[in-house]
């Protein structure tokens, strides 16, 4: 935890995003701030690669965007093209019960509403800014993306009990077997086989009742299935995998036979619902606007039929505020909130793969803050087995934002520091001003690389700070041998302090 600094010198130079007013900046999203950043190539110049990005397989001249699609480190939607147009996936908030006219003038695609203005849509790309200066736009998000992963199968957590009605079940108060049968089972995910055994039953007819599919060009729902639909391929076939074991078929492998039954207590596998009614949603590329439209479409159907829902997501993203606010928390209240008790929603536990332990670099604080007493901490960076804390930074390395409403925005101050002493090397003090987006300077006597600071109001109320590198390394390292392979160490690292302009607020502060 960072006390208190000498300030060495006050540092920064303003990006702008074409806007002339802050009122319509201030209606941009960090994604959308960034995505306008990476097409007008602001702040992601070209620079050649030091050794750890060389060792990591980067090309030495790749601007940013080419790398972030290499890497899949990207935190938004990439653009689609559709007859011929570039479009941008977003959700758009509007003014309640407000027109959708002056949109679909500038060539926005509505795809579903939901509650309190929400909408998702895809926006040309050329006409993102003039969207954003219609008067009843409140707000542009462009889509920020997901992650895939998956957890746990039926023979770990004693659903045989379940699906069979053992005396484990019986004597824990179970009347029956319970396999899913009368419930709608949603799956979302990428890469879904429709015709994978595992989604049909005892005589080959296919228990998948719906399917919502976006390809990437286009977004269809499917009520019959032939071998010619399917998202799984050579790159994306993660959501056969979590659909088959949520919900496939029991089945009974012998040699190179594989059978359906209905005998779940001799099935070779088996998914934790083998009697469900299936709607998988096969989304190309985890676009969380897709996944919101999967979501309703779901639930609609379910709600249709009478039955009740559960929905199951292996994907998720440490990205953005983690309090119940946000386009896609909304959404999620909407659907599964306690005004529908029949819909469920299940998310997958440690989606982050390791990265939110120390070892990898994740952390949290939490606090009061005010501008004389700030939050703040030491970033930690050790993301590469090859690099120590504080070498290289790369991608969302610190996500604030505020539990309350603010008078003002938060504000982020950020510091060099000697990795071996402590000492402050020098200070940047980045405040939101007349601008959304900022490009760090007065590093480079220890950095080489870019950071960027990204403002966003959450709801119009809250505020939120992005701080966002695409190679940060350290200068003057040094290297070392340990356990027989070199390492990287750096002599310095970064550390942040984040407080309101004005009046105090609860901070919280991920990376």
């Amino acid at each position: 935890m960072i006390k208190k600094f000498l300030l060495f010198g006050l540092l920064m130079s303003t990006g702008t995003l074409g806007f002339a007013q802050k009122d319509v900046s201030e209606k941009l999203s960090v994604t959308t701030q960034m995505f306008l950043n990476e097409r007008n190539d602001k702040g992601v110049a070209r620079r050649k690669a030091p050794a750890v990005e060389k060792n990591l397989g980067l090309k030495l001249d790749e601007t940013f965007s080419a790398r972030l699609k290499k890497n899949g480190d990207r935190l938004y939607a990439s653009p689609e093209v559709q007859n011929g147009v570039t479009y941008i996936s977003t959700f758009i908030r509007v003014k309640n019960n407000a027109e959708l006219s002056d949109l679909e003038a500038k060539g926005v695609h509505v795809q579903c509403k939901f509650n309190d203005g929400l909408i998702t849509a895809i926006i040309p790309v050329d006409s993102l800014e003039s969207v954003a200066n219609i008067q009843n736009v409140q707000r542009i998000n462009v889509s920020p993306l997901m992650r895939p992963a998956s957890n746990a199968a039926r023979s770990m957590t004693k659903a045989g009990d379940v699906l069979t009605h053992s005396a484990n079940a019986a004597s824990a108060g179970l009347s029956k077997v319970y396999d899913g049968t009368g419930v709608v089972l949603g799956i979302i995910d990428t890469g879904i086989d429709f015709q994978h055994i595992s989604f049909k039953d005892k005589n080959g007819n296919s228990r998948i009742k719906r399917a919502y599919v976006y390809n990437g060009s286009s977004a269809r729902e499917y009520t019959s299935f032939s071998s010619s639909i399917t998202t799984d391929d050579a790159n994306e076939d993660h959501g056969t995998h979590t659909s088959s074991t949520a919900g496939g078929s029991s089945v009974i492998i012998n040699g190179s036979n594989v059978t359906v039954t209905d005998n779940h207590a001799n099935a070779t596998y088996g998914g934790m619902a083998p009697g469900a009614d299936l709607y998988l949603a096969g989304v190309n590329g985890l676009s969380s606007t897709y996944l919101a439209n999967a979501f309703q479409k779901i639930c609609n159907y379910a709600d249709a039929q009478g039955k009740p829902v559960v929905v199951s997501n292996s994907w998720g993203s440490q990205f953005g505020p983690h309090d119940g606010t946000g386009d896609f928390a909304s959404i999620t209240s909407q659907y599964f909130g306690d005004n529908n008790p029949n819909h469920i929603c299940l998310f997958a536990a440690s989606n982050d793969a390791g990265k939110s332990n120390g070892n990898a670099g994740g952390y949290h604080v939490s606090g009061t803050a005010t501008s004389s007493n700030p939050l703040g901490t030491v970033i930690r960076s050790h993301t590469y087995s090859n690099t120590d804390d504080g070498y290289y930074y790369y991608g969302a390395i610190a996500n604030a934002w505020s539990r309350s409403t603010l008078s003002g925005n938060l504000a982020v101050k950020i510091y060099v520091l000697d990795s071996s002493t402590g000492a402050v090397k020098t200070s940047v003090t980045v405040t939101r001003g007349n601008s959304s987006s900022h490009t760090v300077s007065g590093l480079s006597n220890y950095y080489e690389g870019s950071l960027n600071v990204y403002f966003d109001y959450i709801n119009s109320t809250k505020s939120q700070i992005l701080l966002y590198s695409n190679g940060l390394t350290s200068k003057s390292a040094t290297q070392a041998t340990q356990n027989g392979n070199v390492i990287y160490k750096s002599k310095y690292t970064l550390a942040v302090q984040f407080y309101p302009e004005r009046g105090s607020s609860v901070v919280d502060v991920w990376g």
